[in-house]
Protein backbone atom coordinates (compact mmCIF):
# COMPACT_ATOMS: atom_id res chain seq x y z
CA UNK A 1 0.00 0.00 0.00
CA UNK A 2 2.75 2.74 1.26
CA UNK A 3 4.53 2.12 -2.20
CA UNK A 4 1.07 2.10 -4.49
CA UNK A 5 0.85 5.97 -2.51
CA UNK A 6 4.08 6.86 -2.80
CA UNK A 7 4.47 6.20 -6.47
CA UNK A 8 1.39 7.74 -6.87
CA UNK A 9 2.61 10.96 -5.10
CA UNK A 10 6.01 10.57 -7.26
CA UNK A 11 3.90 10.17 -10.83
CA UNK A 12 1.65 13.27 -9.98
CA UNK A 13 -1.65 11.72 -10.25
CA UNK A 14 -1.80 12.37 -6.57
CA UNK A 15 -1.51 15.43 -4.25
CA UNK A 16 1.58 15.31 -1.74
CA UNK A 17 -0.65 17.27 0.95
CA UNK A 18 -3.86 14.50 0.55
CA UNK A 19 -3.92 13.54 4.36
CA UNK A 20 -4.09 17.50 5.78
CA UNK A 21 -6.28 19.15 2.74
CA UNK A 22 -9.34 20.73 4.17
CA UNK A 23 -12.14 18.34 2.42
CA UNK A 24 -14.64 21.00 2.96
CA UNK A 25 -12.20 23.22 0.95
CA UNK A 26 -10.81 20.83 -1.22
CA UNK A 27 -12.08 17.57 -1.85
CA UNK A 28 -16.12 17.42 -1.68
CA UNK A 29 -16.55 20.70 -4.00
CA UNK A 30 -14.19 18.62 -6.22
CA UNK A 31 -15.84 15.80 -6.15
CA UNK A 32 -19.72 16.46 -5.90
CA UNK A 33 -19.82 18.62 -8.76
CA UNK A 34 -19.13 15.46 -11.16
CA UNK A 35 -17.00 17.18 -13.79
CA UNK A 36 -13.92 16.63 -13.33
CA UNK A 37 -13.33 13.45 -11.68
CA UNK A 38 -13.98 10.22 -12.68
CA UNK A 39 -13.95 8.02 -9.86
CA UNK A 40 -13.69 8.90 -6.14
CA UNK A 41 -13.90 6.67 -2.61
CA UNK A 42 -16.30 7.86 0.09
CA UNK A 43 -18.61 6.77 1.56
CA UNK A 44 -23.03 6.79 0.58
CA UNK A 45 -23.19 9.93 4.00
CA UNK A 46 -21.44 11.82 1.53
CA UNK A 47 -24.28 12.50 -0.82
CA UNK A 48 -26.47 14.31 2.03
CA UNK A 49 -23.84 16.40 2.50
CA UNK A 50 -23.32 17.07 -1.20
CA UNK A 51 -26.49 17.84 -1.83
CA UNK A 52 -27.63 20.49 0.19
CA UNK A 53 -23.82 22.11 0.91
CA UNK A 54 -22.10 21.94 -2.29
CA UNK A 55 -24.73 21.68 -5.08
CA UNK A 56 -27.66 22.93 -3.78
CA UNK A 57 -27.36 25.70 -6.63
CA UNK A 58 -27.25 23.04 -9.50
CA UNK A 59 -30.67 20.73 -8.02
CA UNK A 60 -29.21 18.89 -5.04
CA UNK A 61 -30.36 15.36 -5.26
CA UNK A 62 -31.37 15.49 -8.76
CA UNK A 63 -28.37 16.96 -10.44
CA UNK A 64 -26.56 13.96 -8.35
CA UNK A 65 -28.54 11.49 -9.38
CA UNK A 66 -27.83 12.65 -12.88
CA UNK A 67 -24.45 13.08 -12.33
CA UNK A 68 -23.29 10.63 -10.08
CA UNK A 69 -23.60 6.78 -9.46
CA UNK A 70 -22.63 4.74 -6.66
CA UNK A 71 -20.73 1.39 -6.89
CA UNK A 72 -18.49 -1.18 -4.61
CA UNK A 73 -14.86 -1.00 -4.54
CA UNK A 74 -14.14 -2.85 -7.82
CA UNK A 75 -13.09 -6.46 -7.41
CA UNK A 76 -8.91 -7.61 -7.65
CA UNK A 77 -7.42 -10.71 -6.76
CA UNK A 78 -10.32 -12.01 -4.67
CA UNK A 79 -12.88 -11.66 -7.86
CA UNK A 80 -15.67 -10.06 -5.21
CA UNK A 81 -16.18 -6.46 -4.90
CA UNK A 82 -16.60 -5.01 -1.44
CA UNK A 83 -17.42 -2.13 0.78
CA UNK A 84 -17.23 -1.32 4.31
CA UNK A 85 -19.15 -0.96 6.91
CA UNK A 86 -18.88 0.34 10.18
CA UNK A 87 -21.58 -1.03 12.69
CA UNK A 88 -21.72 -0.04 16.07
CA UNK A 89 -22.92 -2.05 19.64
CA UNK A 90 -24.70 -0.64 22.45
CA UNK A 91 -23.77 -2.40 25.81
CA UNK A 92 -25.24 -2.39 29.35
CA UNK A 93 -22.48 -2.38 32.10
CA UNK A 94 -22.66 -4.94 34.61
CA UNK A 95 -22.29 -2.39 36.85
CA UNK A 96 -25.00 0.07 35.92
CA UNK A 97 -27.36 0.83 38.63
CA UNK A 98 -30.39 1.04 36.09
CA UNK A 99 -30.23 -1.95 33.61
CA UNK A 100 -33.55 -1.97 32.94
CA UNK A 101 -33.57 1.79 32.00
CA UNK A 102 -30.38 1.10 29.85
CA UNK A 103 -32.61 -1.47 27.96
CA UNK A 104 -35.66 -0.09 27.55
CA UNK A 105 -33.85 3.21 25.99
CA UNK A 106 -31.83 1.13 23.61
CA UNK A 107 -34.87 -0.95 22.28
CA UNK A 108 -36.66 2.42 21.73
CA UNK A 109 -34.44 3.67 19.67
CA UNK A 110 -33.38 0.22 17.65
CA UNK A 111 -36.55 0.47 15.66
CA UNK A 112 -37.18 0.67 12.52
CA UNK A 113 -38.93 4.45 12.56
CA UNK A 114 -36.05 5.86 14.51
CA UNK A 115 -33.53 4.26 12.52
CA UNK A 116 -35.02 5.05 8.74
CA UNK A 117 -35.14 8.70 10.35
CA UNK A 118 -31.48 8.49 10.45
CA UNK A 119 -30.98 6.41 7.39
CA UNK A 120 -33.05 8.86 5.10
CA UNK A 121 -31.48 12.05 7.00
CA UNK A 122 -27.89 11.00 6.52
CA UNK A 123 -27.65 8.52 4.20
CA UNK A 124 -26.56 5.99 6.41
CA UNK A 125 -27.84 2.13 4.66
CA UNK A 126 -30.58 0.70 7.15
CA UNK A 127 -29.64 -2.11 10.05
CA UNK A 128 -32.56 -3.86 10.88
CA UNK A 129 -34.35 -6.33 8.37
CA UNK A 130 -37.99 -4.34 9.10
CA UNK A 131 -36.81 -1.47 7.34
CA UNK A 132 -35.51 -2.27 4.89
CA UNK A 133 -39.09 -3.78 3.95
CA UNK A 134 -40.74 -0.80 5.34
CA UNK A 135 -42.19 1.80 2.82
CA UNK A 136 -40.29 4.44 4.08
CA UNK A 137 -36.89 3.07 3.32
CA UNK A 138 -38.26 1.09 -0.05
CA UNK A 139 -39.05 3.88 -1.27
CA UNK A 140 -36.35 5.54 -1.00
CA UNK A 141 -34.90 5.99 -4.56
CA UNK A 142 -31.04 5.95 -2.78
CA UNK A 143 -31.26 3.88 0.14
CA UNK A 144 -33.05 1.45 -1.93
CA UNK A 145 -30.49 2.00 -5.19
CA UNK A 146 -27.43 1.34 -2.68
CA UNK A 147 -28.77 -1.45 0.42
CA UNK A 148 -27.58 -4.07 -2.13
CA UNK A 149 -23.87 -3.39 -0.99
CA UNK A 150 -24.39 -4.63 2.20
CA UNK A 151 -24.37 -7.90 0.45
CA UNK A 152 -20.47 -7.03 -0.05
CA UNK A 153 -19.41 -5.58 3.25
CA UNK A 154 -16.69 -6.26 5.36
CA UNK A 155 -17.13 -4.44 8.68
CA UNK A 156 -13.84 -2.67 10.91
CA UNK A 157 -12.08 -5.37 13.54
CA UNK A 158 -13.99 -5.10 16.60
CA UNK A 159 -11.01 -5.53 18.86
CA UNK A 160 -9.24 -3.08 21.44
CA UNK A 161 -6.19 -2.81 19.79
CA UNK A 162 -7.72 -1.09 16.06
CA UNK A 163 -7.19 2.33 17.11
CA UNK A 164 -3.45 2.18 17.64
CA UNK A 165 -3.48 -0.11 14.44
CA UNK A 166 -5.61 2.46 12.51
CA UNK A 167 -3.08 5.16 14.09
CA UNK A 168 0.09 3.69 13.06
CA UNK A 169 -1.39 2.98 9.74
CA UNK A 170 -2.51 6.60 8.87
CA UNK A 171 0.95 7.58 10.00
CA UNK A 172 2.82 5.55 7.55
CA UNK A 173 0.04 6.82 5.18
CA UNK A 174 1.17 10.38 5.78
CA UNK A 175 4.99 9.80 5.80
CA UNK A 176 4.85 8.07 2.26
CA UNK A 177 2.39 11.12 0.84
CA UNK A 178 3.96 13.88 2.09
CA UNK A 179 7.71 12.06 0.93
CA UNK A 180 9.19 11.83 5.23
CA UNK A 181 9.36 8.03 4.18
CA UNK A 182 10.41 5.84 1.61
CA UNK A 183 7.82 2.90 1.90
CA UNK A 184 10.45 0.73 3.52
CA UNK A 185 10.84 3.21 6.15
CA UNK A 186 7.58 3.75 6.52
CA UNK A 187 6.43 -0.05 7.56
CA UNK A 188 9.25 0.01 10.05
CA UNK A 189 7.74 3.52 11.50
CA UNK A 190 4.77 1.57 11.41
CA UNK A 191 6.04 -1.29 13.24
CA UNK A 192 7.75 0.39 15.79
CA UNK A 193 4.72 2.80 16.69
CA UNK A 194 2.77 -0.90 17.07
CA UNK A 195 5.27 -2.50 18.82
CA UNK A 196 5.60 0.06 21.23
CA UNK A 197 2.09 0.23 21.95
CA UNK A 198 0.72 -3.26 21.51
CA UNK A 199 3.86 -5.25 22.53
CA UNK A 200 3.72 -8.72 21.74
CA UNK A 201 -0.54 -9.01 20.69
CA UNK A 202 1.21 -8.42 16.96
CA UNK A 203 3.16 -10.34 14.86
CA UNK A 204 5.62 -8.93 12.72
CA UNK A 205 6.07 -11.13 9.61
Amino acid sequence: MYELLGGMVESGVMRSDMTGIDFNEVWHPTVAVADVVLFAAGGTWNWPNWALNFVADRGGDEYLFENIGLTLVPAMDSGQPITLTHPLSYMVSSSSDNPGVAMALIAAITTPEANNRHAIDSFHLGILNAQVESEEYAGNRLLSSAHYMLDHTTALPNHPGWNAWSSAYYTGIQAVETGDATPEEAVDIVINQLTNELGDQITVR
